[in-house]
């Protein structure tokens, strides 16, 4: 009996697995582009410890799902927004996508609905672009991470 509970529970994780790799059919449409982008300060050009990633999902009507995570948050430091720039690697961009205020919304899935611009941006633009994440102690940027070269 045992055994047979071993393997179900092998055969249900692999399934899982298996699943959420697909991607899946959003509330109001099909993704459409999946990212998950890793951040750190040595890309923010800080001396900050934190580091994290973020994932990022778009739909075809136009929403964009993203969870940012962040670990080793500096003693003091409290995390206080992060925005979507434009910008080859190692340059400061203009933000143009807006995303989480405050620190209660990191960890969370968070949608927020794009523009037809930013939309178009994300998905079959080709300018470099980037995510950083901004905090109290390093207002230009904690944790910094590529999304397109």
């Amino acid at each position: 009996m045992k055994s047979v509970m071993q393997l179900s529970t092998a055969i249900i994780v692999i399934l899982c697995s298996f699943l959420f790799s697909i991607p899946a059919l959003a509330q109001n449409g099909k993704v459409v582009w999946n990212a998950t982008i890793h951040m750190d300060a040595a890309q923010a050009e800080s001396t900050s410890e934190s580091w994290g990633h973020a994932i990022l999902r778009v739909t075809a009507d136009k929403k964009l799902t993203y969870k940012i995570i962040i670990h080793q948050v500096d003693e003091g430091d409290e995390l206080n927004n992060a925005h979507i720039h434009y910008g080859a690697q190692g340059v400061n961009g203009t933000p143009f996508i807006p995303m989480m205020m405050g620190i209660m919304n990191l960890g969370r899935n968070v949608t927020i609905q794009l523009t037809d611009q930013q939309y178009e941006e994300l998905i079959n633009g080709t300018t470099p672009i980037y995510i950083n994440v901004h905090s109290h102690m390093y207002p230009g940027d904690s944790v910094r991470g590529q999304i397109r070269d």
